[in-house]
């Protein structure tokens, strides 16, 4: 971070481009938000907050994390257990997909979540979970996300394999 931020060591506070600072930093691959602030006489603080995977994307031969918002950051020498796999044709922030995918996973509640082990969306308004214990949601689109996860714990309950969640009022199993 301290290369990237390239702030020549004794520089003066006063000559020091914070908001280049920051653009620098912000390039990094794994930092989601930046902010510098001169604290006078001679400190200069640059607060970080980096990104979180919330899912794995194999792309390339490799495997890479993507967070909630869709960028792709992080080359991965292994998958970590515990870390769904995003199954979309365009992964990226851009993408109408993978932006309904990461939005249905992360609408989950933490203990459902860890259970997920592909998000698939071959269109953003078929969203599809795999599950553990070989069962499979059919979440549909992004609307009503949180309906979607209020109701699925309680569906999830009942003997089967294949849940639609797509409509949260008329729930099949």
């Amino acid at each position: 971070m301290r290369a990237a931020a390239a702030v020549r060591p004794g520089e003066p506070l006063a000559r020091v481009d914070t908001g280049a600072v920051a653009d620098r930093v912000r390039a990094l691959p794994g930092v989601a938000r930046v902010a510098v602030t001169r604290s006078w006489p001679g400190t200069l603080r640059v607060a970080v907050t980096e990104r979180t995977g919330v899912a794995v994307l194999p792309r390339g031969g490799a495997t890479w994390l993507i967070d909630a918002g869709g960028v792709v950051f992080q080359r991965l020498a292994v998958r970590p257990s515990g870390v769904p796999r995003l199954s979309v044709a365009h992964a990226g922030p851009a993408d109408p997909a993978t932006r309904a995918a990461l939005s249905a996973l992360t609408a989950l509640p933490p203990a459902l979540a860890r259970q997920v082990l592909v998000v698939a969306a071959p269109t953003p308004d078929s969203v599809t979970l795999t599950l553990t214990g070989s069962r499979t949601v059919m979440w549909g689109g992004s609307e009503e996300s949180a309906a979607k996860a209020r109701v699925l714990p309680a569906v999830l309950g009942r003997p089967g394999r294949h849940y639609d969640v797509s409509t949260p009022s008329v729930v099949t199993v």
